[in-house]
């Protein structure tokens, strides 16, 4: 029998699933707990404003904006929480019942696995392109999260070295309307849109380039977020799968 046929699963598949099922939920509790410290950035600055602008009572209207805050930020983590236990909730039910069904996605070429990267291939990236790569990339290059032949290595976050350098030649950067000084391009979805990073940037907002419009908007408002955005994109594309 040809590997990757048998519809129950091996030892090293159950555990891979559980390790992507508990990296899922960290990343949920990362996004909440970022949530919390900065979601209330916009609140206060309205609060203040407010207070500035209008004659009720200072008390009262901290009282509403931390209403308005606390609302919004729960709002936001319950939404989260949602997601993530949609996605988990195809890997616990293959667990449950030792079946391929449903996460062949996660697991198509598992028993090859990703080729690492080592920190050799990195400062020779970072050689080829005269630049320094943020921490948060080089780790998800040296632990890559995602499957062999997926959509994110094949487009969204490539891990081979020749092609991230190849991704970030001088005909490229230079002929796009970048919305920062530092570009890195990470990425694609195969069509019409790149995705890059500010290599400036410590909390790796990214950003989205569309080709067809020729301008970049935020993407993902974190390096976390777009990894959140990649495993959702895998989980699609698995489910729409006959």
């Amino acid at each position: 029998m040809r590997p990757g046929m048998n519809k129950h699963l091996s030892r090293q598949e159950i555990e891979l699933l559980t390790t992507e099922e508990i990296r899922l939920n960290q990343a949920h509790t990362s996004y909440c707990k970022s949530i919390w410290l900065y979601a209330w950035i916009a609140p206060l600055i309205l609060c203040m404003i407010t207070m500035l602008a209008s004659n009720i009572d200072k008390l009262h209207i901290a009282f509403v904006w931390i209403g308005i805050g606390v609302v919004m930020n729960i709002g936001l983590c319950i939404e989260n929480r949602l997601s993530t236990k949609k996605q988990t909730a195809h890997i616990k039910k293959a667990i449950a019942e030792n079946s391929r069904s449903g996460v062949e996605f996660l697991l198509r070429d598992s028993s090859a696995g990703i080729e690492k990267i080592t920190m050799e291939d990195i400062e020779n990236i970072e050689s080829q392109l005269k630049i320094v790569l943020p921490e948060f990339f080089k780790s998800t290059l040296t632990c890559y999260p995602f499957p062999k032949g997926s959509i994110a290595e094949e487009f969204l976050l490539p891990h081979s070295p020749s092609l991230i350098i190849s991704n970030n030649g001088p005909s490229l950067t230079q002929h796009i309307d970048v919305a920062c000084e530092n570009p890195f391009f990470v990425g694609g979805d195969g069509g019409e849109e790149l995705y890059y990073i500010d290599l400036n940037s410590s909390t790796g907002e990214v950003f989205v380039y569309s080709m067809e419009t020729k301008t970049s908007q935020v993407h993902s408002e974190s390096w976390r977020a777009y990894l959140d955005h990649i495993s959702g994109s895998i989980l699609a594309l698995g489910n729409d799968k006959p």
